[in-house]
């Protein structure tokens, strides 16, 4: 879609560009990397093509919610993997229990209609944000991310999921 309106928002030096990722595009959790390297891919195109686009008067913004209170959050949930041969059937039943706890405080989820709101704002502002954060409380959980190492994560993931080492 970019390819299709770059050159007549260059030609007319302006316009703005609305990426709708995701606060998964800057954490990664377990049995969810194929939906957060998508997010993260779309970081990552908006971040170099704000660049690439920003001496043309064009503005590249990304919507970042977090979690969103809709039917399918329990469609995902429904569709875990159950299989109680796979090496990972503990740790999937960790990954729907800690799913299904999230949907379940559906109160610090975002509606749609707040998501919108906030694209709303994205279109009407002078001057955009790069980044627009919709749900505070997975703002926490983005932001707390960043203060603790790799392992430190991973291993926290490990407990929380169940993922221990199958020799031991």
């Amino acid at each position: 879609m970019c390819q299709l309106v770059l050159p007549e928002m260059r030609r007319k030096g302006w316009g703005r560009i609305i990426n709708v990722s995701s606060m998964g595009g800057e954490m990664t959790i377990p049995f969810a990397s194929f939906y957060h390297a998508t997010k993260y891919a779309v970081e990552s195109l908006s971040d170099g093509l704000r660049i690439e686009v920003q001496p043309f008067g064009i503005d590249v913004v990304v919507i970042q919610p977090g979690g969103i209170n809709t039917p399918l959050g329990h469609q995902t949930v429904a569709a875990i993997p159950t299989e109680m041969g796979s090496a990972y059937a503990e740790a999937l039943r960790g990954f729907r229990h800690v799913s299904n706890l999230a949907i379940q405080a559906a109160q610090m989820m975002v509606t749609p209609d707040q998501v919108a709101q906030v694209i709303l704002e994205a279109i009407q502002a002078d001057h955009p944000l790069t980044r627009y954060k919709v749900n505070t409380n997975d703002t926490r959980t983005v932001n707390q991310e960043r203060d603790v190492t790799d392992r430190q994560r991973d291993a926290a993931f490990r407990q929380q999921f169940g993922l221990t080492n199958p020799q031991s």
